[in-house]
């Protein structure tokens, strides 16, 4: 796809969408925004297999790297690359605020046209399919879903319940994989502390009236732990204050979700 043909899909969507723009392109074309803790072991080499990704896709891209307060190696390792990868841009948070606060950070800080919101080990390839969907469907969204369903203890506790509670027209809207518009990836306030962060935004893009698309995708597989009692609880709160915010969001006291 060339750069061109990607610039193309920034423009205004149809009237009804709330989405983004039409500003003039301006930036790369696309922003890869990921964050991760205490990732040492994955860093270098998942960093490294972008840079040589980004060089296939043909366009301009940065990425946005934001270290989320880690104790381990993964500062020191990080902090060597912007200098063999000059499309890298790291952010250190001096303490932890969880995925949810850190990916806030990277969408905040992206400039591309489009903004990937993906893990470290995510095959950029993936990302031609996800334009091509979006610009077939006029979104400002597109959200992977995995195949066969994931089965990890956090996607089987939240995808139900947020497909249930919020009518979502989607599979899998815990999928760690998001392609949004800048303007969109720029407006939405993000409030989960973890990795519900993926859920949370599948909500409010589709609750405030974006048009919101899926696609197949292929993640990195996540580590599979249990979820404690606490975590539940925490989760199920989320779901809870998520909701609220919905019905006020309708009867027209907040502007959005």
């Amino acid at each position: 796809m060339s750069l061109s043909k990607i610039h193309q899909q920034s423009e205004a969507p149809p009237p009804g969408s709330r989405g983004s723009g039409g500003d003039a392109p301006r930036g790369p074309a696309l922003t890869i925004a990921t964050a991760a803790h205490n990732a040492e072991s994955q860093v270098l080499e998942g960093l490294r297999a972008w840079k040589a990704q980004i060089a296939a896709l043909g366009f301009p891209c940065e990425i946005v790297f934001v270290d989320d307060g880690s104790t381990d190696g993964t500062s020191e390792n990080v902090e060597k690359l912007p200098r063999e990868i000059p499309s890298l841009r790291v952010i250190t948070l001096a303490t932890a605020v969880g995925k949810g606060g850190a990916l806030a950070r990277a969408l905040n800080e992206s400039e591309g046209t489009h903004v990937l919101v993906c893990d470290l080990g995510f095959d950029l390839e993936a990302v031609r399919f996800l334009l091509e969907t979006r610009e077939r469907g006029r979104l400002d969204v597109v959200c992977g879903f995995r195949e066969p369903a994931p089965t990890d203890p956090l996607s089987a506790a939240l995808n139900p319940k947020l497909v249930a509670k919020f009518a979502l027209p989607l599979r899998d809207p815990m999928c760690p994989v998001k392609l949004l518009t800048r303007d969109v990836a720029r407006s939405i306030l993000l409030e989960a502390k973890g990795a519900e962060v993926h859920g949370e935004i599948a909500v409010k893009c589709e609750r405030n009236g974006l048009r919101v698309g899926e696609a197949g995708v292929r993640p990195p597989a996540a580590a599979a732990a249990s979820l404690s009692f606490g975590e539940k609880s925490r989760l199920a709160a989320f779901v809870r204050f998520l909701r609220k915010k919905d019905a006020l969001f309708r009867r027209g006291v907040i502007r959005a979700v």
